[in-house]
């Protein structure tokens, strides 16, 4: 639900990406999408098909089968895609989140993205007995799996890093193809903290896809700084998601003049 929406306007602002741009711990008109759209007068009607856990791989599928086939945006006067980015998202999408075992899973073969069901389909979840599943999922979220065991068993893989890229090269052209816009928006703090940032972002201009590096709007953003991230949480708060707004609506408006 997004609150500032204006239902009957044809311009349209999808949103996708996880529980950054849901909103989670956050109230409905405290999101991204509310903010964004709220700055920009209500100009837009705004749909957020993000959700909790999601990574690349279901935003490319969002895409693909949702945005890409609704003939809604055949009609609009204009339409943009955010997709806010987290590097979590790439171990997301090779298939070594605990909680994600029906998620689709693609393969590149030839440079071309096959999906091969989903992860438990494919062998892809460790255990498939449901109460080993549920102890694997508990176990993901304490501080001794996140620090100690997760950089050993769950690195990611030159492959992964491919198979995002590739992910969102795809969604980049296919949009681009229906004269919708589309943006990767760079987290402020989980993107930059990544060592592997500079390389992801390197990648992103090789294969032109269009995004928007944001830590330039903080200073010294750090998780424990209540301003911008739910104490305990990590997650992004009410003021963040306002900054980050009124940063990406000042960029649509400039690039449209």
């Amino acid at each position: 639900v997004t609150p500032s929406s204006n239902k009957t306007s044809k311009n349209y602002a999808l949103f996708v990406g996880c529980s950054f741009t849901f909103g989670e711990g956050v109230n409905d008109d405290e999101t991204l999408p509310y903010w964004f759209n709220k700055i920009a007068d209500q100009k837009y009607n705004t749909i957020n098909y993000a959700l909790h856990g999601y990574g690349t791989h279901q935003t490319y599928s969002t895409v693909k089968e949702q945005i890409l086939k609704d003939s809604t945006f055949d009609q609009a006067e204009s339409t943009i895609v955010v997709y806010s980015f987290l590097p979590d998202h790439i171990r997301r999408a090779a298939g070594y989140a605990g909680w994600d075992t029906k998620g689709p899973y693609y393969q590149i073969k030839n440079n071309q993205l096959l999906k091969r069901g989903t992860f438990s389909s494919s062998g892809k979840v460790h255990f498939k007995n449901p109460i080993l599943k549920k102890l694997e999922i508990i176990f993901e979220q304490s501080n001794i799996f996140k620090l100690q065991i997760k950089p050993r068993i769950h690195s990611i893989k030159d492959e992964d890093v491919q198979r995002v890229i590739l992910m969102l090269k795809v969604m980049n052209e296919k949009l681009m193809s229906k004269n919708i816009e589309f943006i990767v928006l760079l987290d402020p703090y989980y993107f930059n903290a990544n060592p592997n940032h500079e390389k992801y972002l390197d990648l992103m201009i090789q294969n032109g896809i269009p995004n928007l590096e944001t830590s330039h709007l903080f200073n010294e953003l750090k998780l424990d700084d209540p301003e911008y991230y739910i104490p305990y949480d990590g997650h992004p708060s009410s003021s963040y998601n306002q900054k980050i707004a009124t940063f990406l609506f000042q960029h649509i408006e400039s690039s449209d003049q």
